[in-house]
């Protein structure tokens, strides 16, 4: 962060992934959270708040050492393949009031909220730009680029493109998607970014031909 703020880079402090949702799956396994949070288990709720503090805090470190920062980074992977994790009433219950106070937290010095999530989220995200997400890290195969089309204008968004595709895919297949993509989202005011994992058995060329394709494309 030192290195970046005397470069005059963006200044970006970031949270462990999972650092909510999923955390509680960790310390209370999947059976476990579920069953807690049908029941409305007392316990839940203390054990969310105390994470909550925990994560305030991290954030009122970071700021007092580093008081301009730019944007705050967070994950927490809320989506299985053609649905959420969890399902959207007890998201409203459980996690958004969490979300909403460590995100208000991290934004109180003008600073962005990206959160990266992976899997269907579609109904959750209206949840997530009210909780204070600025720009929103999603996947387009379980999330559907028609369903995505929809947050243009409401928050910006770095789309996670189809790892199978560039794992499996050729070069032209590639090149046709991506193409495809960013005619159907970019826009001269911004709020759109792509992100390309790339994963085996992905060859050289189709790899070569996604960086020359953006390249060529990507600038408005």
């Amino acid at each position: 962060m030192e290195k970046a703020k005397e470069k005059g880079d963006v200044i970006s402090a970031w949270l462990p992934h999972g650092f909510l949702f999923l955390r509680l799956a960790y310390l209370r396994g999947w059976r476990n959270l579920y069953l807690d949070m049908y029941r409305k288990k007392e316990e839940l709720y203390k054990l969310i708040d105390m994470l909550t503090e925990y994560y305030l805090e991290i954030i009122k470190i970071y700021k007092r050492n580093f008081p301009l920062i730019d944007v705050f980074y967070f994950g927490d992977d809320l989506g299985g393949d053609d649905r959420p994790l969890i399902k959207p009433s007890h998201f409203k219950e459980y996690i958004y009031p969490a979300y909403r106070k460590i995100f208000s937290e991290a934004k109180s010095g003008n600073s962005l909220i990206y959160l990266h999530t992976d899997g269907h989220v579609v109904e959750l995200w209206d949840m997530l730009i009210e909780a204070g997400v600025d720009i929103l890290n999603i996947q387009d195969k379980p999330n559907k680029l028609e369903n995505i089309e929809k947050l243009k204008g409401k928050i910006a968004i770095n789309l996670d493109i189809n790892r199978t595709l560039l794992a499996r895919g050729n070069p032209s297949e590639v090149k046709s998607y991506i193409i495809e993509v960013i005619k159907q989202f970019k826009n001269p005011k911004g709020g759109f970014m792509i992100y390309a994992e790339i994963h085996p058995p992905a060859n050289i060329e189709t790899i070569e031909e996604l960086a020359k394709t953006l390249m060529e494309n990507i600038w408005l």
